[in-house]
């Protein structure tokens, strides 16, 4: 009886590992929505532990990313705009064409004072998305009003 017992436990934990790994981007999502939830509560720091959470859950959720990016951007901390500049490294490596993550990586490039990083990366989205505005940023992020 303890076999069987011990069977059926290890059947059900592969079963949820399985299952975990197949949803991982519906799951990631759904974690991405109640970092939302909080961030329009006003809870900053709550929905910043979530969207990190969705992004470690699925690395490639440029959603959770560019979430991750725009309220480190409201936290104003340096330490905390490095920590997901990284992120935001390794994520356009893989994805170099993620026009909001451009965006918002060359947002934090400015919050610290790199004009020149951040100029290449409204360059690169407004190479990608033929956006005149974000033309428009990069010129006044080197420099050239």
């Amino acid at each position: 009886m303890k076999k069987s017992r011990a069977r059926e436990l290890t059947i059900v934990l592969l079963a949820i590992g399985v299952s975990a790994m197949l949803f991982r981007t519906q799951i990631s999502t759904g974690i991405m929505l109640r970092g939302d939830d909080l961030l329009s509560r006003g809870d900053m720091a709550g929905a910043l532990v979530k969207y990190r959470h969705a992004l470690s859950l699925d690395p490639s959720n440029g959603a959770a990313l560019d979430r991750v990016l725009f309220t480190a951007l409201q936290h104003r901390s340096a330490g905390t705009l490095y920590s997901v500049l990284q992120r935001a490294n390794g994520y356009l490596s893989q994805h170099p064409r993620d026009v909001a993550v451009l965006q918002d990586r060359a947002l934090c490039e400015l919050m610290l004072g790199r004009r020149v990083l951040a100029a290449r990366d409204l360059e690169r989205a407004a190479g990608v998305s033929h956006d005149a505005q974000t033309s428009a940023f990069a010129a006044i992020a080197r420099g050239n009003r």
